[in-house]
């Protein structure tokens, strides 16, 4: 029953997510214009059991940075968490002069 009940509420947050991940996307078009690229910006693991990805989603008039986080158990790797913003430029990297 525990994995039932769990199963079902997995697919509740998998369909709020989608349903905000559109909303958010038509906001963005709307606001930044229409997407017209994107590039893996960081790779960072701890050891081989976790991974993290920085993504920029270039759109006409500014970006987004999306991260997804994973993490290796036993049967494999798995989607830890997500997010998104618009704080790409905290992956600028300070250079001493």
């Amino acid at each position: 029953m525990f994995i039932q009940n769990r199963c079902a509420q997995a697919e509740n947050e998998i369909t709020e997510v989608h349903e905000q991940t559109v909303r958010y996307l038509n906001l963005l078009n709307d606001r930044f214009g229409n997407p017209i690229g994107s590039l893996r910006i960081k790779n960072e693991t701890i050891a081989q059991v976790a991974l993290k990805e920085t993504y920029l989603v270039r759109y006409e008039f500014s970006a987004i940075r999306l991260i997804f986080t994973y993490y290796k158990n036993d049967e494999g790797w798995i989607l830890n968490s997500f997010k998104w913003d618009d704080f790409y430029e905290q992956e600028f990297k300070v250079t001493s002069e």
